[in-house]
């Protein structure tokens, strides 16, 4: 099995994305279950700091993507 934080260390800055979530990673580290989906964004958010590569914001993210904003 591939673990996700080597992958994101690896993605972020080669210029690749990252997507995280808890139907993905059902651990956070060794012996804990993740808690809630928010704790992997935070994580992967602070590797793509790391890498230089700040996150984007979800209104950019949405326009990269070419998802329409459902709260208009």
């Amino acid at each position: 099995m591939v673990r996700p934080i080597p992958v994101a260390d690896q993605v972020a800055p080669a210029g690749g994305h990252l997507r995280v979530g808890m139907e993905d990673t059902l651990t956070f580290a060794r012996g804990r279950p993740v808690a809630r989906n928010a704790e992997l964004v935070e994580r992967a958010a602070e590797l793509a700091r790391l890498a230089q590569r700040p996150p984007m914001r979800p209104d950019g993210a949405r326009a990269f993507l070419g998802v329409p904003d459902r709260r208009t």
